[in-house]
């Protein structure tokens, strides 16, 4: 199945913006670990 130019390039750019996503998404998680997750539960209860 060929494909223009532009259909690749449009591929190459979807491909690039969820590249993005899971980046943006991977950083959010990174920043809050699971152990301070469970300090902040605690303190809470506190």
């Amino acid at each position: 199945m060929e494909h223009t130019v532009d259909e690749v390039m449009g591929f190459k750019n979807d491909a690039e913006k969820a590249e993005d996503r899971i980046q943006s998404a991977w950083s959010d998680l990174r920043e809050v670990s699971p152990v301070e997750l469970c300090k902040r539960e605690l303190l809470a209860a506190a």
